[in-house]
């Protein structure tokens, strides 16, 4: 199944530098080929939302890391201000300050394969940036309706300055 991709090349809406941060859920291990189990391993992470200990904020992130030739492992979660009191099946990634190109996603949440592989077969290697071994994320706002699969969403591709 092929999508309508429009033919304009993605770009980052800016670039943010943060601080050492915390996350905290349900994380799995998946090859590119089959992806199919992460609305469900959403769906399981969802009945924690709003009461994992030391939550911050109103965000679920979808923390992309270990990547390998043929997959990677992947968090549905929260960040937290510290890992104390989380339930015991909870992963735990703690990342390093670090530069993000932040993109916006519009369209479907199930669009967001090839807006990463636009992000990282295009736009990666004809902006000059370097990436960097350190978890991608998928920021999901406030606005995000999970039951539509729409709202605010963005990508946080990690970069050297």
């Amino acid at each position: 199944l092929m999508m309508n991709m429009p033919n304009a090349m993605v770009q980052p809406e800016r670039f943010e530098q943060i601080g050492a941060k915390h996350f905290a859920g349900i994380d799995r291990s998946y090859t590119f080929a089959n992806m199919f189990g992460i609305p469900g391993q959403w769906m399981e992470f969802g009945a924690h939302f709003g009461k994992v200990p030391g939550q911050v904020g109103r965000r679920a992130y979808g923390v992309s890391h270990n990547m390998r030739p043929d997959g990677l492992d992947y968090m549905a979660g929260v960040e937290v201000s510290s890992f104390d009191g989380l339930p015991a099946n909870f992963a735990k990634i703690s990342t390093d300050p670090q530069t993000y190109a932040v993109f916006k996603h519009a369209a479907h949440v199930s669009a967001l394969p090839a807006t990463f592989q636009s992000i990282l077969h295009q736009w990666l290697p004809q902006s000059g940036k370097q990436p960097v071994n350190s978890p991608m994320l998928e920021v999901y706002l406030e606005d995000f309706n999970p039951l539509m699969g729409m709202g605010g969403i963005e990508i946080w591709v990690p970069v050297k300055d």
